[in-house]
């Protein structure tokens, strides 16, 4: 496809300025030019392509106007006309064509008949004696031609131009004032050429006819087509139907419905059509077609090739996937679907548009389409493409900590530690934007050492922490995005069996070393706290003396644990009671070491189906079953979680045996206690 090469362009932002219509013409000279409408006043604008800008000619309106020293008025019952110190008033009509005006007021014994241009500011006015016409009264029948005026008289026919006036004999209709002549419609619907004074037949034509000077020449349009008289007879140009014809030297512009306009120079033939284009019109210098935002000046007599050329189909290393478009015009547009396709850079070289685009995706190949919409034609181009991969070249290193009873240092409740360290090597040719998501655990926290990832080789360390279960699964996976949508780059799972339980080595219960009065509690590498019956308290790093204790006791074993770069703080504990076991041999004070026992208050028998637990359901509360059942519940008054023969207290998980539920009850509510009298125990209060 060939389309005329562009000369120059100017933007038509200032005549469509407020919502003015416009209409794209030119002069009777051939200059370009737009008419801007705005109710009845009318400006018309020069198109200067040398200068790339409009320039105001004139603004006027069909009401008052004044052009080369003449001045029209509309009043009551006709036209007031002022030339000079000269005025006429009478009958008369005031027309446009284009940028063309023309008028004819008849006032006393004379007529005053002018032809004119907005544009090019030329306006010539004539007299002619009412006598000639052979109208005694009112206005003589006129019609309008492209830069011709014809008055019919009782006998004759006043051809009016810029050129001068011609009398005809018999009546004629005005088609238009041409270099080769001047051309009339005669009765019959024969189009007549006056030249010399002689008049000459050129042709048959019909209803809706139009015409356009040419050199040596006119151009007809009418509903047979298109047709072309030079020297001679009328030779068919198209037989398709126009709505409007244009011409200027030897171009000739054919708008056809539906927005198609054929462009006729010497032997070429140019089809112009675009969604955007509203009209193209031959000038002096080629031809002028306009969108609603600029007109280009186009030269018929310099084709180009419409193209569409792909450098380069990948987008890798340090490439993109390149494509030239041309010719390309101010005025031109282009689309890239899918949308997964971006544009990433853009340049116009002379008369073309170079284009670099990536997909978004690394590793995404597809066919890519690039519909072109331009003033004067549209194209579509079509290419399969790809982009460079993002690999893991190496997993470095891949661990997740987790802690059964303990806690993150720096955090409130995380139990769980991840890493992910791996190498990803990148043919893509630009920054990839990361994040990262987390699966199978609770309220995770992620960071990256890096927020994207570069072409070539990138280490990338993933660091997630938060809650995490028992057999769990946990799923790392990495994001990558160039725009506002993410896709999966790659996932890697961590299986429960690759948990790394950190407190599995740290014992419940420390090592208990009696020494006379004493008891020494040790824990290597750990912190001890007890909590006595008695309200006594000790605590110690590795080791603790312990005298005076009365049981049942708490003892808490805190550790801090390594994992990677951060630290696990692990603690366990269980209810101590060393010389407790002495109560089934006697019923008074017995003592271990530095603990004791007052075996007056109980006597254990334990019963291994008895079960007690804390519960919530809007508060917290111990429930004791018996087979099975639920047989009683009282409110839970201190922070502990029962499960099974299990208490959690301050976090930490205590194991208790079957006789260290009967100091739970103690201390949680009296009622239970004494309904498990009949029960399971032996009690006495105290």
């Amino acid at each position: 496809m060939k389309v005329p090469a562009l000369v120059g362009a100017v933007e038509l932002a200032d005549v469509v300025r407020g919502g003015r219509r416009f209409h794209l013409t030119r002069s009777s000279r051939g200059t370009p030019a737009v008419v801007a409408l705005s109710g009845d006043s009318l400006e018309f604008f020069e198109l200067d392509f040398r200068a790339g800008k409009l320039v105001s000619r004139t603004s006027t309106s069909l009401e008052r106007l004044s052009l080369g020293g003449v001045s029209v008025e509309r009043r009551e019952g006709g036209l007031m006309v002022s030339v000079g110190s000269r005025e006429l008033r009478g009958e008369g009509f005031l027309e446009s064509l284009e940028t063309e005006v023309y008028f004819v007021v008849c006032g006393g014994s004379t007529c005053l008949a002018a032809v004119g241009d907005f544009v090019d500011g030329e306006l010539k006015i004539y007299d002619i004696p009412r006598k000639r016409l052979g109208v005694k009264e009112g206005v003589p029948r006129a019609y309008l031609g492209r830069g011709l005026l014809t008055i019919l008289g009782k006998e004759v026919t006043f051809a009016v131009s810029q050129h001068g006036v011609e009398v005809i004999p018999g009546h004629f209709k005005a088609v238009a004032s041409c270099s080769s002549g001047v051309y009339l419609l005669d009765k019959e619907g024969f189009l007549v050429r006056l030249y010399g004074g002689v008049l000459s037949v050129v042709g048959k034509v019909y209803p809706e006819l139009q015409a356009s000077c040419i050199d040596g020449g006119i151009a007809v349009a009418d509903t047979t087509g298109v047709r072309l008289a030079v020297g001679g007879a009328l030779t068919l140009a198209t037989r398709e139907r126009a709505r409007r014809v244009s011409s200027y030297g030897d171009t000739v512009v054919v708008e056809h419905p539906g927005g198609l306009f054929r462009v006729l120079k010497g032997g070429s033939t140019y089809v112009l059509t675009s969604p955007t284009l509203k009209s193209c019109v031959a000038v002096d210098g080629g031809v002028v077609c306009a969108t609603d935002e600029v007109a280009l000046l186009l030269d018929p007599g310099s084709a180009q090739e419409v193209y569409a050329k792909f450098l380069s189909t990948e987008a890798s290393g340090s490439r993109y996937v390149e494509l030239r478009l041309g010719p390309w015009y101010p005025g031109c547009r282009y689309s890239v679907s899918p949308k997964l396709v971006e544009v990433v850079h853009e340049v116009v070289d002379r008369d073309s548009l170079r284009l670099l685009m990536c997909p978004r995706v690394p590793g995404w190949e597809g066919f890519v389409k690039v519909d072109v919409v331009c003033p004067t034609h549209t194209f579509s181009v079509r290419e399969l493409v790809r982009s460079g991969r993002v690999e893991v070249k190496e997993l470095r290193y891949k661990a997740l900590f987790r802690a059964s009873t303990g806690r993150l240092v720096g955090t409130e409740d995380s139990n769980c530690y991840g890493i992910l360290e791996l190498d990803l090597e990148s043919e893509y040719p630009a920054p990839v934007l990361l994040k990262v998501l987390v699966r199978g655990v609770k309220e995770p926290q992620a960071e990256l050492s890096s927020a994207e990832v570069k072409p070539g080789l990138n280490t990338l360390l993933v660091k997630f922490l938060g809650s995490c279960s028992e057999g769990e699964p946990v799923h790392v996976t990495l994001l990558g995005s160039r725009g506002e949508d993410y896709w999966e780059m790659l996932t890697v799972g961590y299986s429960p069996r690759e948990h790394v339980v950190t407190d599995i080595d740290v014992s419940a219960e420390p090592v208990v070393v009696e020494e006379g009065s004493r008891s020494l509690l040790i824990a290597s590498g750990s912190y001890i706290e007890l909590t006595c019956f008695n309200g006594t308290r000790f605590s110690g790093y590795n080791e603790v003396v312990v005298s005076g204790c009365r049981e049942p006791a708490v003892v808490k074993v805190r550790k801090e644990v390594r994992a990677f770069d951060r630290v696990f703080e692990v603690e366990r504990a269980r209810v101590l009671s060393p010389s407790r076991e002495k109560c089934l041999q006697s019923f008074g004070r017995v003592s271990s070491g530095g603990f004791y026992a007052d075996c007056s208050m109980y006597v254990v028998e334990a019963d291994l189906k008895a079960l007690a637990k804390v519960e919530y359901s809007g508060r917290y509360t111990t429930a004791l079953y018996l087979g099975g059942a639920k047989a009683a519940e009282v409110p839970l008054d201190i922070p502990q979680i029962v499960t099974g023969f299990a208490i959690s207290y301050g976090g930490a998980l205590i194991r208790l045996t079957g006789r260290d539920l009967m100091w739970l009850v103690l201390r949680t509510a009296h009622g239970v206690a004494s309904w498990l009298a009949g029960k399971v125990y032996n009690v006495n209060p105290p």
